[in-house]
This record gives structure tokens, C-alpha cells and sequence, in this order.
């Protein structure tokens, strides 16, 4: 008999498992739409010509990549930036700039499968195209901040403390290496500096090491290893760099995130490099304290990487970030965060017709409806189900069974004495109490528990 499994590195999702999924969707599609962000969708498969020329050699040992039915040669998408990017430069006669680009599906990637990372997974991304100024880069980091605040539902206290957004500027970092005269090694130096919490800093130490002088080593490792405020930083940068236009970049970054009033949610870290070649100005990735999961929503600027798909193209500057969808839920179903999950799954108060009377099943079908289509309050599409009949005619226990295992929170009750008075029973599982109610007194009861609601996304 087959041996039947997944493949490493894939996995099913179980219906509990979607509803995190897609509530961690939702509260990253609505605060992108605040921001007017348009949402798009490309292809799973590229020709592997356009992914292989900026995927960086990491990526590049991990993209699956085959020959078709036609012969050629394709490759599965292993981010959304640089299918963006092709995007871009196939449609820009089409598209207004500058243009604000939201996306979620699926990428994958070869790489070894562990908790928090997967060969197939999803991202959520956002990108602003057509743009270059602190004030886009800013506003993309606004939107990590704000996204996070959403998928957690704030109902952490004080939840700039819980999560922090580590931000740096490649164009520092550029800039000193060209002062030590080192600058051809830039990008063996950035791939290193990137691995530095991953590895620790000795073993990136020993890494830098095989290319480069051990005084230009130290004179690296300490310039990324800066403490202190923020105005510490940049006046230990100036004493070393003096006037620098990416130093006043990030300058004016952190004034406007100030003036959103939420600064301390985020850390100027040189050691933040970004692993891929694209990426030429500022670069973040941000972490939930206590999950150990790494970066849950990374990016950066990359100024050159539309134009190096297309000759007819002119240079069209970005910046971006993308949200791991399944690195967070595995975050969520950590012990300390799982209330959040909880949350979730019993939220949608849902409603379970009980099948009662054969006489009345096109009624309840019609009631089921009414519960669908229903408007009150913004109270809306409340998700409602009639269980079907079966051989052994109306089993109440069986259904209240099949109620609790899908969580459902309602039961409704109609036989025909309450047909005849237009009345339902409504019995609340969580309460444990049932209720003679009209269908408008029922929607009364669900808008009571309104804040339990989800509507579909």
C-alpha cells in the first residue's frame, strides 16, 4: 500500500489552522487599504532566466526549477518582489506612479524546514513603486508597525513592547566600506554582517576573515555593533562618516516616525543587511519578543531591480516589505500568544440549524439565509448552516455534537409550534442558556456579542 504523507516541508491546514491564517490576512489587507495600497496577483511560475538574475546565490541553491511540457525553462517564485518587479516593468505603460502594490500567495523555496520555516509558505506584500524619499521609506515602516498592532488585535498591553522593527541603510554601511577601501567586497560583507544573529558574530568573524584584513574586520564588526540611544548612534556615524546622505535619510525616517508617535517600536540596526542583491537603501526586519521565530516582516528599498528587466524601461525606485503569514501563525500558537488563536477560531459565532421536521427543511433553508444576507447594525453575514438530514431521521444529540466540534456558538431550535408563533429557540453553548425569540430578537442576542464577529474576508 502507498505510504501516504507530505512532502517535507509542506504542510495541510485544518480549518482552525485557515481561520489564523486568514484572520492574520485580513488585519494586514485593512490597514493596507487605509493606506490605499492596490492589490495584484502574478504568476507562481517565472522563466527562471528573470528569477536567477536577482536572486542571490542563497535563493539560488534554493528555487525549484524544471523543464515544462513546452521545454522551456521556469522556475517557482521563491518571493513576490522580484515577479513584482517583472510585473512592473511588463505593465508600466498601464500603471500610474507612483504606484502602491499589495499582494498575498504562496512562494517557495528548497531550503531546510524547520518551526517558523517552510518550503512552501505564504507572504502578504506591500510595496510603493515610482517613489524615492524618506517619506515613502517611512511609510512603509509605518505599515509594519500598524500591521502588527492589527494581527495582535492590541490586546497585548503596551504592544510597542512586544514587538520591535530593526531598520538600517545599506548606503551607511556602502559608504564605510568604501572608506576602508574595501568597497568591490561589499557584497560578501553584507551577506556575513546579515548571518550575525543567526550564527553569532565569531563565526561571521571567521567568515569575513577569508577575504579581508583582520584590522577592516574589527573596524566592521564594531561599527555594526553600536549601542545606546538613537542620537547616540547617529552622532558615533557622523564622527565616523561625517556628512552622509544616507545618515540624513535615516534621520528623517525616524523625525516622521516620531511624529506618528510610534519610535519606540523601532531600532536602528547596522547588523540588518538583507541576504538578497537587490536592496540598495534602507532595509528592516522585525521580531515578536519571545517567539525565537526570527523576522516575521522584512524589506527594504531597492532602487535598480524594475530596470534590470527591461532596457525600454527608465529607472523606477521601490520600497517595500513583506509579511510571513505562516511564521506569525506559528507564533500565535505559541502557549503565550495563544489567546489570540482562541480568539479566532471562536469567533465567528456561528449558527447551526438543528433539523428537527421534515416537514419544515425548505424553511429552514429560507431561515438559514435570512441569517446570511442579514444587515443590523453592521452586523452582517452572520455564518449560519442547517444540518442535513440523515437516515436515522432527527438525532439532537448527534447535532449538538457536530455544534460543539466546529465550535458553533448558536443553536437554533424550530419545530412547529414555533414555526406557527414565527419564534425560534436560541440555545448559546458558551452560556448554556436558551432563549424564545423572534428571528429580529435573535440577531439581538449574536449583535451582543458583536466584538466575537468575523465577516469574511
Amino acid at each position: 500500500m502507498m505510504d501516504i504523507k507530505t512532502l517535507k516541508g509542506f504542510k495541510d491546514y485544518l480549518p482552525k489552522d485557515c481561520l489564523i491564517r486568514i484572520h492574520i490576512v485580513r488585519q494586514i489587507f485593512s490597514v493596507l487599504n487605509s493606506y490605499n495600497f492596490d492589490l495584484i496577483d502574478t504568476p507562481v511560475l517565472e522563466y527562471s532566466e528573470l528569477l536567477l538574475k536577482k536572486s542571490g546565490d542563497e535563493s539560488e541553491k534554493q528555487i525549484y526549477r524544471f523543464k515544462d511540457n513546452g521545454g522551456r525553462d521556469v522556475s517557482m517564485r521563491f518571493d513576490l518582489t522580484v515577479p513584482f518587479a517583472r510585473f512592473v516593468a511588463t505593465n508600466s505603460s498601464s500603471l500610474k506612479f507612483p504606484f502602491r502594490r499589495s499582494q498575498f500567495g504562496k512562494v517557495f523555496r528548497g531550503e531546510n524546514s524547520q518551526k517558523g520555516r517552510y518550503r512552501e509558505f505564504m507572504q502578504f506584500d506591500f510595496d510603493i513603486v515610482g517613489e524615492d524619499s524618506f517619506r515613502g521609506d517611512a511609510e512603509i515602516l509605518s505599515v509594519v508597525y500598524y500591521g502588527l498592532e492589527e494581527i495582535f488585535l492590541n490586546f497585548i498591553e503596551g504592544i510597542n513592547k512586544k514587538f520591535i522593527i530593526h531598520y538600517s541603510h545599506l548606503g551607511i554601511l556602502n559608504s564605510f566600506f568604501e572608506k576602508l577601501g574595501i568597497k568591490e567586497k561589499s557584497l560578501f560583507i553584507l551577506r556575513n554582517i546579515d548571518k550575525i544573529d543567526k550564527i553569532g558574530i565569531s563565526k561571521v568573524r571567521e567568515e569575513l576573515l577569508l577575504k579581508i584584513e583582520k584590522e577592516a574586520v574589527d573596524s566592521i564588526l564594531n561599527l555594526v555593533s553600536l549601542q545606546g540611544t538613537f542620537k547616540d548612534k547617529i552622532q558615533a556615524l557622523k564622527s565616523i562618516l561625517g556628512d552622509n546622505d544616507s545618515i540624513k535619510r535615516v534621520e528623517d525616517v525616524f523625525k516622521h516616525l516620531s511624529l506618528l508617535k510610534i519610535q519606540d517600536s523601532f531600532n536602528l540596526n547596522l547588523k540588518i543587511s538583507r541576504g538578497l542583491d537587490y536592496y540598495t537603501g534602507i532595509v528592516f526586519e522585525s521580531e515578536v519578543f519571545g517567539s525565537n521565530m526570527g523576522s516575521v516582516c522584512s524589506g527594504g528599498r531597492y532602487d535598480n531591480l524594475v530596470s534590470s528587466f527591461s532596457s525600454s524601461v527608465q529607472k523606477v525606485s521601490g520600497v517595500g516589505g513583506s509579511f510571513g503569514i505562516d511564521r506569525i501563525k506559528d507564533i500565535i500558537d505559541l502557549e503565550k500568544f495563544s489567546y489570540i488563536k482562541i480568539f479566532v477560531t471562536k469567533a465567528r459565532s456561528k449558527v447551526l440549524i438543528v433539523n428537527l421536521d421534515s416537514a419544515l427543511q425548505n424553511y429552514y433553508y429560507e431561515l438559514a439565509t435570512r441569517f446570511r444576507n442579514h444587515d443590523y447594525s453592521k452586523v452582517k453575514n452572520i455564518s449560519c448552516e442547517v444540518y442535513f438530514k440523515n437516515k436515522n431521521g432527527k438525532n439532537i444529540k448527534e447535532q449538538i455534537e457536530y455544534a460543539l466540534n466546529k465550535e458553533i456558538r448558536f443553536l437554533v431550535f424550530v419545530g412547529q409550534e414555533e414555526y406557527k408563533e414565527n419564534k425560534m429557540k436560541v440555545r448559546d453553548l458558551t452560556k448554556k442558556e436558551e432563549l424564545l425569540l423572534s428571528f429580529e430578537e435573535s440577531i439581538n442576542v449574536i449583535k451582543c456579542n458583536e466584538k466575537l464577529l468575523c465577516t469574511p474576508f
